[in-house]
């Protein structure tokens, strides 16, 4: 029971621990079990409860606002406050923590003796209100072990009701979730009553990714087709890809089926969900879901799918890196992979090959959805490569750095110097980075409000679609100023890693000596492995190129921070030329535009 404003919290008259003589740091850590909307009166009735307990106790200085968690707390994994208030604590910000009782802090036997006593370690107090238990008393670990493993039995019982009940619903055919793609969820006064009904543009969607898997096209092509028609994924996006066609195909719902079963939690402690093999899948016909195919449609679908697939049998089931030089290097300004495709045949029936952003081959170019009225908001617009240019990009990065290597060194030297020179203060924009994303995820709390009231059809469509065309506008004005802000920001390293940087470039100087005829130079797969780290096209023709030329570490993880702008120059209609020419091939002027090379190199 919540006390009332009047009444006193009880407190346990120890002399030596409540009623302090000196200013003690204390932390408060609250929490509800779940997130559902009439919890959070919960929620606030305990901070209330706390203010009153920290009146009787003005030595009590509370460090920072209270550590609270809205969330299971039948383990520690997914609290952030309660993981921050332990970290916080470890650190030394506190003396002592107050919580409310024993379930409020863990209700798992094991997580709260090892977290007490990792506290103990730190001279860091827990006290347990309503349990009357002092963490560093005599008797603290016996008394808290048998309270917690009384709220860990209480779990494991509210687990099993809990089985149970899925059960029962199970037998009676109730609905789990919400909206599946191609429905809409009703829900009824009671359970049972619940029941899915047509969304006609996305059910007309299933219905076509149905049809064209059935006429014979495969996943990548249906993909391409839909986005052809303009058809809208579940997001409201003209935009899809293969796993969301093959999840589609897989659904028996489309033919009128309930499926149970699919999942579980491991247990009632670690909440971990396991997926269940599709053998064990439950399909029960029900009369709550309107069929969009037939269920022989189905049967038929599931049997090509297996017939398309490959025999994985004593292989390794992993992603094959690609053995293309340039497949392995190159990533899109957009983020995607590239792809290797056959450019055109020359007269001789020689190949020419080319390059393309995976997120146009899978989902149009920017260019054509503005053209067709799509949207092309994080699309891309990045064009294809043909792989001599990538040769000739390169053959003339290769030139400029060996050359002449006490040049590049020097060269290296000085940019780095005048990088630490510069003291640009960042600490402003990154506060107000920090804000703005603090407003963008209080707008998504909103919105996720909003949605649950229109689904519960406490708000009709008409104020559903205005008030999230609000907070959306909202979010997109957020965005827009993090990323001017951020586009501002320049780097600032930490001057204490100048030397080390200095040194990682010395040792760059007796490679660059080893190769400085270039003659003796083999621009061969091996030497792209070994120097060429990421190849990055950008739009107007920029290509970003990202050495790594012996500085002492291994590849590791990219990142871009690892290297310093070197230089930037432009090629020209007449350079290509002389370098087709070189390699016995011709160069009409209207096949070339010009193209800008960025050289960044790593310098730790």
């Amino acid at each position: 029971m919540t006390p009332t404003m009047q009444q006193t919290p009880i407190l346990f008259s120890r002399s030596n621990k409540d009623n302090y003589t000196q200013p003690i740091r204390v932390a408060i850590y609250g929490r509800v079990s779940t997130e559902h909307e009439e919890q959070l009166s919960a929620f606030d009735n305990q901070m209330e409860w706390y203010s009153m307990l920290l009146k009787t106790h003005p030595n009590w200085n509370v460090v920072r606002r209270p550590y609270s968690d809205k969330s299971t707390g039948t383990n520690t994994k997914k609290r952030d406050d309660f993981n921050q208030m332990i970290d916080d604590a470890m650190n030394g910000q506190f003396d002592l923590i107050i919580t409310r009782e024993v379930c409020r802090f863990a209700r798992n036997t094991i997580d709260s003796l090892f977290y007490t006593r990792m506290l103990k370690n730190k001279k860091v107090e827990v006290y347990f209100v309503n349990d009357g238990i002092w963490s560093l008393d005599s008797d603290g670990e016996l008394r808290l072990t048998i309270i917690a493993a009384l709220a860990q039995d209480e779990s494991r019982k509210i687990s099993e009701r809990v089985r149970a009940g899925q059960l029962i619903s199970r037998e009676n055919g109730i609905l789990y979730g919400y909206n599946a793609f191609g429905y809409k969820h009703v829900k009824g006064e009671k359970s049972k009553d619940s029941h899915y009904i047509l969304d006609v543009e996305d059910s007309a969607t299933v219905r076509r990714i149905f049809d064209l898997y059935l006429a014979g096209y495969g996943m990548k092509a249906i993909c391409s087709k839909l986005i052809e028609e303009g058809r809208k994924n579940a997001s409201g996006l003209v935009k899809f890809d293969c796993t969301q066609i093959s999840r589609i195909l897989d659904n028996k719902l489309y033919a009128g089926f309930v499926v149970y079963n699919k999942s579980y939690k491991e247990d009632f402690l670690g909440k971990r969900i396991v997926n269940h093999d599709k053998s064990t899948y439950q399909y029960i016909k029900s009369d709550k879901v309107i069929p969009i195919i037939t269920e022989e449609e189905y049967q038929r679908v599931q049997e090509i799918k297996n017939s398309r697939k490959k025999s994985t049998k004593g292989k390794a089931q992993c992603k094959r890196e690609s053995t293309d030089r340039y497949t392995r290097k190159l990533v899109c300004s957009c983020g995607k992979s590239y792809q290797k495709f056959k450019w055109h045949v020359l007269a001789n029936g020689t190949k020419v090959w080319g390059y393309q952003c995976r997120n146009i081959i899978n989902n149009k170019s920017a260019k054509f959805r503005a053209q067709n009225g799509q949207s092309t908001d994080g699309y891309c617009s990045v064009p294809s490569v043909c792989q001599w240019k990538l040769d000739f990009m390169l053959d003339t990065i290769v030139k400029e750095l060996w050359e002449n290597p006490a040049a590049t060194i020097n060269k290296l030297l000085e940019i780095v110097s005048a990088n630490y020179s510069t003291n640009n203060d960042n600490e402003e924009k990154l506060k107000r980075i920090q804000l703005l994303n603090d407003e963008i995820g209080k707008v998504m709390a909103r919105k996720q409000a909003l949605e649950m009231k229109w689904l519960d059809g406490k708000l009709n469509d008409a104020d559903h679609e205005r008030l999230c065309g609000v907070l959306n506008t909202n979010i997109e004005t957020y965005q827009a100023e993090i990323s001017a802000l951020t586009n501002l920001i320049e780097d600032n390293p930490d001057s204490t890693d100048l030397e080390e940087k200095m040194n990682n470039i010395r040792l760059m100087e007796q490679l660059l000596l080893d190769g400085d005829n270039l003659t003796r130079l083999n621009i061969d797969d091996t030497f792209i492995d070994t120097f060429v780290a990421r190849i990055t096209p950008c739009e107007g023709r920029k290509f970003k190129w990202y050495l790594n030329i012996g500085s002492g570490r291994g590849w590791g993880f990219f990142s871009e921070t690892a290297y310093e702008l070197y230089d930037y120059f432009s090629l020209s209609y007449s350079q290509a030329q002389r370098y087709r020419k070189e390699h016995n091939q011709y160069l009409r002027k209207n096949q070339w535009e010009d193209i800008t090379v960025e050289i960044y190199i790593r310098t730790n």
